[in-house]
């Protein structure tokens, strides 16, 4: 029995050793095969890392020394960049700024070196990243990409034959529709291009973001096309929307190498940035033509948008969308004194009663100053009177 017993001890010990001696074997082999994974991926990034590397000295030479056109951005095998660059204009005079900044990275993007993939991913996720301070720049321009985009595209459609085909308001909702997908374009092309390596948007994210914004302003009754801006109040909020999705759906995207992908030859590569800026060009005249200007009226239409954009802040413009989503019928309600619903006849009275003690006829003693006031008053309640008559008719119209 004793020796029964010993034996068995003997066994288990055995059969411990065994299996500490087994894990530990095991141990090194996964060791030696994520150290044969880690060579193998080293020596795949050797073979498909570009065999003349592009130099940084180089590239900010051509930054330098051609403001103008991005020579740089076709030196580094960046032609949609450059497309973009060219068609916007230095990208509306602050592309070639931030540039200058993500050169490096450009250039490193070009020349992949070892464990580039892997920082870049790790920078991407983190928000501590000189990517941060550029933000508020790259922001700005897709903004200014997906509303430049956006009302491209919607003045294809010409606004006065559209009107009279479906009516202002389902015009404008097409001609809004046609903006957003332009926008949308826009906005996915930009993030690829816009201080930025390897990034894509989603689609589907992008335009789902830019929709809801639509649908927010195009919602409100009292918005109304606006001639010779079109729907720009509409697009300019939408726009925010765009932005908004790029910022959500964009992803890192590895297989997206400048160095592999693009013609070799450089005639290919000139023909191509070339054909590309001239049919965005005839889109462009399309689009002059379809609004119904001709090309004589060009130099001045130019001139309109660069004093736009040139003496008009951002302050300005988010005050004209916030002047187009007002609830004017409210307001007038407010003014006159009387409820929303209220009857034409009970409009009238009100207004009425108002005039009598505010009229500038009624103001004899009065200052220059306090005839002006009482007459800008008379204009507010006369435009009031107007809101609420025809917000009356219409729903007696809808109710018949």
């Amino acid at each position: 029995m004793w020796v029964a017993t010993t034996a068995n001890n003997y066994s288990h010990m055995d059969l411990s050793a065994l299996t500490t001696a087994a894990e530990e074997r095991l141990a090194q082999l996964e060791d030696k095969c994520a150290a044969a994974r880690g060579e193998v991926e080293s020596l795949r990034q050797r073979a498909l890392a570009p065999g003349a590397q592009k130099r940084l000295s180089t590239a900010f030479a051509l930054w330098l020394l051609c403001p103008f056109w991005p020579a740089y951005a076709f030196y580094l095998n960046r032609d949609l960049h450059c497309w973009l660059y060219t068609v916007t204009f230095g990208g509306f005079g602050l592309g070639w700024l931030v540039d200058g900044f993500c050169l490096p990275w450009y250039v490193a993007d070009y020349n992949e070196p070892l464990g580039y993939l892997a920082r870049e991913k790790r920078r991407r996720q983190s928000w501590t990243t000189a990517r941060m301070l550029l933000a508020p720049f790259r922001l700005t321009l897709v903004y200014a990409i997906a509303l430049g985009s956006g009302l491209l595209a919607s003045s294809l459609l010409g606004s006065k034959r559209l009107e009279e085909s479906l009516g202002e308001r389902d015009a404008l909702t097409a001609r809004a529709c046609v903006g957003l997908l332009g926008g949308a374009a826009g906005v996915c092309v930009a993030s690829r291009c816009v201080a930025s390596a390897r990034a894509r948007s989603r689609p589907l994210i992008v335009l789902g973001c830019g929709v809801l914004f639509s649908s927010l302003i195009l919602g409100l009754g009292d918005v109304k096309a606006e001639e010779p801006g079109g729907i720009g109040p509409v697009l300019s909020f939408s726009s925010f929307g765009l932005l908004a999705g790029c910022s959500m759906g964009r992803t890192f995207d590895a297989a997206r190498a400048p160095s592999r992908g693009a013609p070799s030859a450089l005639l290919a590569r000139l023909l191509l940035h070339g054909g590309g800026v001239v049919g965005l060009g005839g889109v462009a005249a399309a689009a002059l033509f379809a609004s119904g200007n001709h090309m004589e009226e060009l130099p001045t239409m130019w001139t309109e948008v660069y004093n736009l954009i040139t003496y008009r802040s951002m302050s300005q413009h988010w005050a004209e969308i916030l002047e187009a989503m007002r609830d004017h019928g409210a307001d007038a309600a407010s003014l006159l004194g009387v409820e929303r619903g209220a009857t034409p006849a009970e409009v009238r009275q009100a207004h009425r009663k108002l005039a009598r003690l505010h009229h500038p006829d009624k103001q004899q003693g009065a200052s220059e100053e306090e005839r002006a006031a009482a007459e800008e008053l008379m204009r507010r309640l006369n435009a009031a009177k107007d809101v609420l008559l025809g917000e009356a008719h219409g729903d007696e119209g809808g109710a018949k």
